[in-house]
């Protein structure tokens, strides 16, 4: 799970997938971010795929974020793709017919100047997850 500050001018707010863009203009370099993330499997009539992520969205309070997540594990199968929590409409890809959610965890990040890697670097990278 990587945070970083992006210096791209848009102000869209992009989710549903393994990514996401939110304009957070009180979060720099060092600072915590609390991101609901979802794992869930997929499939068709012919078999089972697992291992999808969703970022669901981000906070700058664990409180806020802890409460998405208990309202992400309580959505329901027939939610047409979409679930309502504070007023945001956030893109469910784990209730459709084929899919089942297998964890919904708040990752404590630590938002980084950069989202670019270092090819080779000291030691292992870190994250903390909480929740489950």
């Amino acid at each position: 799970m990587t945070a970083a500050i992006s210096a791209r001018e848009s102000t869209a707010r992009q989710y549903g997938g393994e990514s996401l863009v939110k304009e957070m203009p009180d979060v720099g370099p060092g600072d915590t971010v609390y991101v609901v993330v979802v794992g869930y499997t997929s499939g068709d009539t012919f078999g089972r795929d697992g291992g999808h992520t969703a970022v669901v969205d981000a906070f700058t309070e664990a409180d806020a974020a802890e409460d998405l997540m208990d309202a992400v594990a309580d959505t329901k199968q027939d939610s047409n793709y979409k679930m309502i929590h504070n007023g945001v409409e956030y893109f469910c890809p784990w209730v459709g017919y084929f899919e089942h959610m297998e964890e919904v965890n708040v990752w404590e990040v630590t938002v980084r100047k950069t989202h670019e890697y270092s090819r080779f670097n000291d030691g292992v990278t870190r994250g903390f997850k909480r929740g489950h």
